[in-house]
């Protein structure tokens, strides 16, 4: 159960991401998907490794933000 509560949240967090081009803090997401920020902080790092290798990065606010154009399906 766990591992698929997890999946569904990395997709969520994709989907978040993609949606809204100015981005989320850690915290933000958190609060969102009702989690603590370091889960949310742990989720984004396995998101931009491999296999899902997505294009994140912070900007200067601390905003966690997408490639644009990058899209999960």
């Amino acid at each position: 159960m766990g591992a698929t509560c997890r999946a569904v949240r990395l997709v969520a967090i994709l989907r978040l991401l993609c949606a809204h081009p100015q981005g989320f803090t850690a915290r933000e997401l958190a609060a969102r998907l009702g989690v603590s920020p370091r889960t949310v902080q742990r989720d984004l790092a396995d998101i931009q490794a491999e296999p899902l290798r997505a294009p994140l990065w912070q900007d200067e606010e601390y905003r966690w933000v997408i490639m644009t154009g990058y899209d999960i399906f």
